[in-house]
């Protein structure tokens, strides 16, 4: 996957492929779950949510991508209990990207930096990403405490 190629012109298509894998596994469908965790999607997930910049996306649009790139990991997780499946989902994504994006989103709100629009994306990325964390939790309590490592309370209370 060639994160830098994603431009402003291929953003919708983007965002359906992405829609469409989502709607492929969910239900739950597991043998598609288990094709496209198999196909390495969430490490391309993961290199998605790596980037900061795509191409020439505006901030809103990335903050979309990424959204759209949580919830088809999310949907992955949809029904699961099979630990390898978690397993998996736990070495492909850096975890630590989406703990700093949530941080980042919540200072950006805090301290207005950007606009509305901007800002409300980051939000609902930020929460996707949390949703995707608190699920992630059920089949690993040590994600949460790799939150509290990572970000801590004092960060968020300043």
């Amino acid at each position: 996957l060639q994160i830098a190629g994603i431009s402003s012109l291929l953003y919708d298509l983007v965002l359906q492929c992405l829609s469409t894998l989502t709607e492929l596994v969910q239900g739950p469908c597991k043998g598609n779950q288990v094709a496209l965790i198999s196909s390495k999607l969430p490490a391309a997930c993961s290199k998605i949510l790596s980037s900061s910049a795509l191409g020439d996306c505006t901030v809103e649009q990335i903050a979309n991508i990424k959204e759209f790139s949580v919830i088809c990991l999310l949907s992955l997780l949809e029904g699961c209990r099979d630990q390898s499946v978690a397993f998996t989902l736990k070495n492909d994504i850096n975890f630590e990207v989406m703990f700093l994006y949530m941080l980042d989103a919540y200072n950006c709100h805090r301290e207005g930096k950007g606009s509305e629009k901007e800002i409300q994306e980051k939000l609902e990325t930020a929460f996707e990403m949390y949703a995707f964390i608190c699920a992630m939790q059920d089949h690993d309590p040590e994600i949460y405490v790799d939150f509290e490592d990572n970000v801590g309370h004092d960060e968020i209370g300043r």
